[in-house]
């Protein structure tokens, strides 16, 4: 039985039945990216509380951020409540949430972790391993990152990639909640499990098309060369990396399936058809350039809706690298090549190359 959820921000409610952990783990998944996450202003939090164990109900101790969100980055740290010795302790993270429908992100005491796919009360492992990192001392501290944008996920624990996840199942906007006894009999009567700093912030902002847009959250670091990605309809990923002030870089955004500029919005859509959009920021936020189509590109050849800029750094310090669709109405695989451009004659100043002009029509 699901109990409604409190809408006050940090109030506690046993929410949804525990379940049993999963008896054989699945092969972890190889992360693919080394897992920045963002520093902006969150959509919730940061909040920290307590989760009062009830070990009769069979049910999850759970705080709800009341939003309605599919594509964020959380992060949230777990205070253990007890040694462990008879009784283990689990914690985690719900998101996704419809209130019977949900994914369960869990750890436990003996370093076991499950990404699990709920629907009623039908419990669906989607991954699982085993966690080198744990802190199971009564008192000590274990943090949770993770990013969701489209199918795509990536866990983050204690500060190191555990896995890439696949999100295929849920695609639709719900709640988040961090919640403690997701596993049976991993509850103590009168424990207290304290979580801090519970915060989520949103990904997938759409564009605005102008220097004033807000960026969406920073979720992975790019290296020089090949990148892969790929995003939702509607979604977009940003890419960080360290820059040096003069140095001259290309840019270019491959889409597995491009569109193209005759595809209409129904073609793209059914044939996952990507029409890319390309955003570079300056480490203070600022937009300094950004592109649509490569115009390089014969305009009769479906990847000239691939995009590129040419660009020469105006400072040192973290660069952001934003991919997304043309006016949001595509999406797909794709991949980030960033190199750097041999410089024959030495510059005395470096200043912003500008973006490659975009298309007025159709992207």
């Amino acid at each position: 039985m699901v109990i409604a959820m409190l809408l006050s921000t940090g109030a506690f409610v046993p929410s949804a039945a525990a379940q049993q952990p999963s008896d054989s783990p699945n092969p972890t998944l190889q992360a693919g990216a080394t897992g920045d996450f963002p520093q902006g202003s969150p959509a919730y939090g940061p909040v920290s509380g307590d989760l009062p164990h009830d070990p009769n109900d069979e049910l999850v101790v759970s705080s709800y951020a009341d939003l309605t969100i599919a594509n964020f980055v959380a992060e949230v740290t777990f205070l253990n409540p007890f040694e462990p010795g008879v009784n283990s302790w689990s914690h985690g993270i719900f998101f996704r949430d419809l209130g019977d429908t949900q994914y369960r992100l869990i750890f436990d005491s003996a370093g076991n972790w499950e990404l699990s796919f709920v629907e009623g009360n039908e419990f669906t492992t989607v991954h699982s391993g085993s966690l080198s990192n744990v802190q199971d001392a009564k008192s000590e501290r274990n943090t949770i990152r993770l990013a969701a944008d489209g199918a795509s996920g990536l866990f983050s624990f204690n500060g190191e990639i555990i896995a890439a996840l696949d999100l295929s199942a849920l695609l639709d906007r719900g709640d988040i909640a961090v919640g403690t006894g997701l596993y049976f009999d991993t509850e103590v009567r009168d424990a207290i499990t304290e979580y801090a700093d519970f915060t989520v912030w949103s990904i997938g902002i759409l564009p605005t098309l102008t220097p004033t847009m807000t960026p969406v959250a920073a979720t992975f670091r790019a290296v020089m060369g090949s990148n892969r990605g790929e995003i939702a309809v509607g979604g977009g990923e940003t890419w960080n990396f360290e820059g040096v002030e003069g140095e001259r870089l290309s840019i270019r955004v491959f889409a597995e399936r491009p569109a193209g500029r005759e595809a209409t919005t129904e073609e793209r859509l059914e044939q996952n058809l990507f029409d890319s959009y390309l955003i570079i920021r300056d480490p203070n936020g600022n937009i300094i350039a950004e592109n649509d189509d490569n115009e390089e590109v014969d305009p009769t050849d479906d990847a000239i809706t691939n995009s590129f800029i040419s660009i020469t750094l105006p400072r040192s310090g973290l660069f952001q690298v934003e991919v997304r669709s043309y006016a949001d109405e595509s999406g797909g695989a794709y991949t980030l090549e960033i190199a750097r451009v041999r410089q024959l004659v030495p510059q005395g100043g470096a200043t912003a190359t500008p973006a490659a002009p975009g298309s007025e029509g159709r992207g």
